[in-house]
């Protein structure tokens, strides 16, 4: 079966990516100030012109245990 990805309007892509984000902060139980930036993230890289999975990238990265222990100024 052959399946065509059909490009979403920019609000509902990237309202999933916000959903996909929240649901990956509840597993690695990220604060709501971490799930916060991976939301920021998320949004920054879509005005930059990237791509759903790009963005979604660019916040799970804010939401790893790694990531969360580190302080950034």
């Amino acid at each position: 079966m052959n399946h065509t990805l059909i490009p979403l309007p920019e609000p509902q892509r990237l309202r999933a990516v916000r959903q996909a984000l929240r649901h990956h902060a509840i597993h690695t139980h990220a604060s709501p100030n971490a799930l916060h930036r991976a939301f920021c993230a998320a949004q920054h890289a879509f005005a930059l012109g990237r791509s759903g999975a790009t963005a979604y990238h660019a916040g799970t990265r804010l939401l790893h245990p790694h990531h969360l222990q580190q302080r950034h100024p």
